[in-house]
């Protein structure tokens, strides 16, 4: 089983706390048809701008954004409603763990936001992030390119690419359904760079497999250059997969 590795895809910090510690229940109303049509259709509501949540979770992305806030614009925020009975029996089943997750790890399950993105633009040209809640509990650090997929020991929960200063949380494939929760979509604008109007030389070479081609790369390449280029191209593997795996456990996902 390949694990579930949240991406920091738009380097995105949040502040946890500040949004752990909402009310989730104000001030929210169904989506308008149009752009967010989708999302209305599979339980997500808008909050009110003048809301505090919205402030509070625009604030967050923002500042996560760093030198690219400045210029971005939060067009919406989504939270999900959980009003259907699958979205009300995957919320109980996330609390239900993360108590458990807590009295394993003496009283703190360690839950944290996490962030998914996706870099393509709708047909509006809106791009959206999605905040989950995720439930850590005892990490231990994961290296890059490592082919682990469970916990070493029956003593941690998750994974992490730094311990002192988390970018990635991995949660393995067997708690995705337990330790992952869906709360939010902001959707947001950002500046188009300016494209290039040089002609685009395009390679003119016939196809080649990917596999085909490592094969004659190790006839000259020495060892070590090729255990670069399996382990870069096994990250990719694992990096690009994610969203689709994550999206066939929450079907409104495939929309972001």
């Amino acid at each position: 089983m390949d694990p579930m590795g949240f991406e920091d895809q738009v380097s995105i910090t949040v502040e946890d706390e500040e949004i752990l510690s909402l009310d989730s229940e104000v001030n929210s109303y169904p989506s308008n048809p149009g752009q967010f049509e989708v999302f209305a259709k599979n339980g997500m509501t808008i909050i009110d701008e003048e809301n505090t949540e919205h402030e509070v979770i625009k604030k967050c992305f923002l500042n996560g954004m760093e030198q690219f806030g400045k210029n971005t614009n939060v067009v919406a925020i989504h939270r999900n409603s959980n009003s259907s009975f699958t979205g009300k029996a995957r919320k109980e089943t996330f609390r239900i763990f993360s108590e458990a997750v807590a009295k394993k790890s003496g009283g703190d399950a360690n839950i944290k936001y996490a962030c998914v993105s996706s870099s393509a633009m709708d047909q509006y040209g809106f791009r959206h992030v999605l905040l989950c809640r995720v439930i850590l509990g005892n990490t231990e650090p994961v290296r890059p390119g490592s082919e682990q997929f469970q916990p070493s020991s029956n003593e941690f929960d998750s994974g992490v690419d730094n311990l002192s200063s988390p970018r990635r949380y991995i949660i393995w494939s067997p708690y995705m359904n337990s330790h992952i929760f869906p709360d939010y979509i902001v959707s947001f604008t950002v500046p188009v760079r300016e494209v290039s109007r040089t002609r685009v030389v395009r390679p003119n070479s016939p196809y080649m497999k990917f596999v085909s081609l490592l094969s004659m790369l190790s006839n000259f390449l020495p060892r070590s250059r090729m255990v670069l280029i399996f382990k870069y191209h096994s990250e990719y593997q694992v990096s690009s997969s994610f969203l689709s795996n994550l999206q066939s456990l929450f079907p409104f996902l495939r929309y972001l």
